[in-house]
């Protein structure tokens, strides 16, 4: 009796239900989630090692929610 068939992860699986066109935009709609996060870190960070740039934000009422009315408008985008 053959053993039974386990779940395959990765390129594999994604490319036996999908067809080469939608394994691409998987890829890169991926690929602009992993750019968006590594952009997200590094303005982050930078606000953390910088005193003035954090107090600049949380200090300025018009400033902390336009950045929030920002983001909100780029998501939406």
């Amino acid at each position: 009796m053959p053993a039974p068939l386990k779940p395959s992860f990765g390129r594999t699986a994604l490319g036996s239900f999908s067809t080469p066109d939608q394994v691409v935009f998987i890829y890169k709609v991926y690929g602009w989630m992993c750019l968006g996060l590594l952009i997200s870190a590094a303005v982050s960070f930078w606000v953390a090692i910088t005193p003035t740039a954090a107090q600049f934000i949380i200090g300025n009422s018009l400033v902390f929610y336009g950045l929030l009315i920002a983001e909100l408008i780029a998501v939406f985008f």
